[in-house]
């Protein structure tokens, strides 16, 4: 190693002595190590002392100054945070800077651990609650004295190894070497934070690193990432690699990339960096879920004059538009492409009719509720359209609001016919969802949660606008919302929600009162046991009733497994199943008339069948 002797700058090792009764940090500024030295009557004495600087790299400037950087060790073991830096011209050291430890056999005197690298290793994988397909490589597990913000000495490792899978991470723990307790932990992946440019002339510039959050990009200043890989497409339609551009020449500076401004914006590879992880993080961080189970790969700069975005199956891809349009690397756009991806790896929709447009649907959602994960966090209301920060010579592309306002599309399913454009009849499906997030009680995370859920559980690739709103309400009580606002969303635009299956009225039906349980309903697989409940009419106030609850049980409340539970409701001329399915059906005000019951055995049980209807205190 190559060692500093700090004051005669003859022998290898530097070396104090000691009259403090603990170990403490000392910061160095400028000038002053040999001051301190000599004030603190740090002696140095022989070359075979406990403390060393090690020279760890040195980088000769233009100017002839040569930048030295030094690491303290303590009886050869690294002391963590305890660097000092050196400017030396003509072979004088000077301009101090850093931090050193001193006293520290105070606090340690025997510098063996208990714990050996194996064995804090382990530790550490425990704590990081590794999957079964998860690959660990690039293990370490390096030991170090550190000063410990009670100021006192201790034996630590520093542990770190690479994760690789669809999560890919480097997990960091500081351990205590004598004892295995876990002191902090951080995922260490290589990334930086770079500065630039983004927007065009209709938002307006604005500016990564303040009116945004930073970029993040790699330490040679490439736009990668563990999560995002942004290739510049260079106007070619093929090929394309991950941009880079110029890292300042000071590591401690922060990269800016002011690079490509075209057609009126001003770095659509900024713009679709960030915008591609924050959509990931909206996924994840929402609804718990990698949108592509692998690492985004977004491709800018496609073509010339390529008005247009798209998702390949693989990529999803960005034109720097031309007349009518500004580059497409906004947000809601970024969302809608990476959720076509979503939609491909979950329910499949065709790309034609009208799952066609619930699949156009799904990814015009997906953008306005990234738009609305951003906004949030930057204080901003909704607008409810859809591109509108890339066209030129009109407000938006999609109007979630009222669809027609585009000339094209509709917003109720009466109008829909098979010669339709998918991203026209999207438009009854994008109405249905303004009008379920904008309900008292709903949010747009909570409606675009019950269309995913739906997309990912309930959608085939071939469903329907009826059976694609019956998935969407299946979805919602599953997730514990309010499903009689998803069928009265739907019927607003047309679309019945309610999963109509063939259900006929028959004789065998057994009538029962208000508030009663019929207990001990014996079921085997495939048995039907029917009943009705009469829900009169309330001729004085309030003229109605405040909820229909019917509940099937078992012996441990809860007879999912054991049955389904399908209730049509009939006045004489409607007649439909609200809810099928389930264990239990609540309705808020019902409609006075018939409600049939109908219960299917799925496995040999004993069920309990509750019916009630009332106004609530």
């Amino acid at each position: 190693m190559n060692k500093l002797k700090l004051y005669s700058f003859l022998s290898s090792a530097f070396i104090f002595s000691i009259t403090a009764q603990a170990a403490s940090k000392v910061f160095i500024d400028g000038n002053n190590m040999y001051h301190y030295l000599t004030q603190n009557n740090k002696a140095l004495v022989g070359k075979n002392s406990d403390y060393q600087f090690v020279l760890s790299n040195q980088v000769t400037l233009p100017n002839g100054v040569t930048k030295k950087k030094y690491s303290l060790y303590y009886k050869e073991i690294p002391v963590f945070n305890a660097i000092l830096t050196s400017s030396e011209l003509s072979g004088v050291e000077n301009a101090w800077y850093g931090q050193m430890m001193i006293d520290i056999e105070k606090d340690i005197t025997n510098t063996i651990p208990s714990l050996n690298s194996k064995e804090v290793l382990k530790i550490a994988k425990k704590n990081a609650s590794l999957i079964e397909n998860d690959v660990i490589k690039n293990e370490k597990a390096q030991l170090y004295v550190r000063i410990n913000e009670n100021n006192k000495a201790e034996l630590v490792y520093l542990v770190s190894f690479n994760v690789e899978s669809y999560n890919v991470q480097r997990p960091y723990y500081m351990v205590n070497a004598q004892t295995g307790e876990i002191i902090s932990s951080w995922n260490g992946l290589t990334t930086r934070d770079a500065e630039g440019p983004g927007g065009n002339q209709k938002t307006g510039a604005y500016y990564y690193g303040r009116d945004y959050g930073f970029l993040n990009v790699s330490d040679t200043c490439q736009m990668t990432n563990q999560d995002v890989d942004t290739y510049d497409m260079n106007n070619q339609i093929t090929g394309g690699t991950i941009y880079k551009f110029a890292c300042p020449l000071r590591s401690t500076d922060r990269p800016v990339n002011n690079g490509k401004a075209v057609n009126g914006a001003y770095s659509p590879i900024n713009d679709a960096h960030y915008f591609a992880s924050i959509v990931l993080d909206m996924y994840r961080k929402w609804f718990s879920l990698n949108p592509l189970k692998s690492k985004f790969q977004v491709r800018v700069h496609f073509g010339t004059n390529y008005e247009g975005a798209f998702w390949n199956g693989q990529q999803m891809t960005f034109g720097d538009g031309g007349a009518n349009t500004y580059p497409f690397t906004a947000i809601d756009v970024m969302a809608h492409e990476v959720s076509h991806g979503v939609t491909e790896f979950n329910s499949g929709l065709l790309y034609k009719g009208q799952s066609g447009g619930i699949n156009e649907a799904f990814s015009d959602m997906a953008g306005e509720t990234a738009e609305n994960y951003l906004n949030l966090q930057l204080g901003k209301e909704n607008d409810w359209l859809g591109g509108a920060t890339i066209m030129k010579n009109q407000v938006a592309m999609r109007y979630f609001k009222n669809p027609t306002l585009d000339g094209m599309s509709i917003d109720n399913a009466k109008n829909y016919n098979d010669s339709m454009d998918v991203h026209h009849t999207s438009g009854v499906f994008n109405k249905a969802f303004y009008t379920l997030s904008t309900t008292p009680s709903w949010d747009i995370r909570k409606a675009f949660g019950s269309f995913l859920f739906a997309n990912q559980m309930y959608w085939q690739p071939e469903t329907t606008f009826n059976s694609a709103a019956c998935g969407v309400a299946k979805a919602a009580a599953d997730l514990g919302y309010e499903v009689n606002d998803v069928l009265a969303s739907f019927r607003s635009v047309g679309v019945d929600a309610n999963c109509n299956v063939d259900d006929p009225a028959t004789d065998s039906e057994i009538e029962i009162s208000n508030g009663t349980i019929v207990n001990n309903i014996k079921l085997a697989a495939g048995d039907e046991h029917r009943y009705l409940i009469k829900v009169p009419v309330l001729n004085k106030y309030p003229f109605g009733y405040d909820l229909l609850s019917i509940q099937v049980t078992d012996n441990q409340n809860n007879a999912k497994n054991s049955a389904q539970l399908y209730v049509r409701y009939e006045d004489g001329t409607l007649s439909r199943v609200l809810l099928a399915g389930n264990e239990y059906f609540n309705i808020k005000k019902p409609a006075a008339g018939n409600y049939h019951i109908l219960i299917k055995g799925v496995t040999a049980n004993s069920v309990n069948l509750t019916a009630f209807y009332g106004n609530l205190q």
